[in-house]
């Protein structure tokens, strides 16, 4: 989206990946203080980041799918913890070219969240995911599991399970 209404400009660039203005509307018309003007090339920001979401994806699929292969899932939290270090220090590097982006302390809202979101990622890595079994295959496990859990939260699975029978 961002790509397409031209918005979130990084510095102006000859990096192999910039991109250069052909003309046309953009939601931004400057870049810092200079003006937008054609056969300029700069850091298009939502461009390196498809980019880094795609290798990433690729990864994610390749993950699953060789668990898959040896007949098991990967463990719940994975990919949780995964995406959430990965984006964070995917959007806190593309964030650091940006130029026109709000900044506190000399950071962009999106760096400030990936300061929060690479501890949480290793944190749902290190600390949630070792604890997080699979779901068993016996459903009645599950059901046990799913009757605990209700009770726990105070709602009465009996009369669920009375009127589904």
């Amino acid at each position: 989206g961002c790509m397409s209404v031209g918005e979130h400009f990084g510095r102006t660039t000859d990096f192999a990946l910039g991109m250069t203005y052909k003309g046309g509307d953009t939601q931004e018309g400057v870049i810092g203080t200079q003006r937008l003007v054609e056969g300029m090339t700069f850091h298009h920001t939502a461009f390196y980041e498809l980019i880094h979401l795609l290798v990433l994806m690729a990864i994610m699929f390749t993950m699953r799918r060789r668990a898959e292969a040896r007949g098991h899932e990967l463990r719940p939290g994975t990919i949780t913890g995964l995406f959430c270090i990965w984006y964070g220090i995917g959007r806190f590097l593309t964030d650091t070219v940006r130029i026109n982006d709000e900044r506190v302390l000399g950071m962009t809202g999106a760096q400030w969240m990936a300061v929060a979101l690479i501890p949480a990622g290793l944190w749902i890595l290190v600390k949630i995911r070792p604890q997080v079994t699979a779901m068993p295959d016996d459903e009645a496990e599950v059901a046990r599991i799913q009757a605990a859990v209700l009770a726990r939260a105070g709602h009465d699975s009996s009369a669920e399970t009375d009127a589904d029978a």
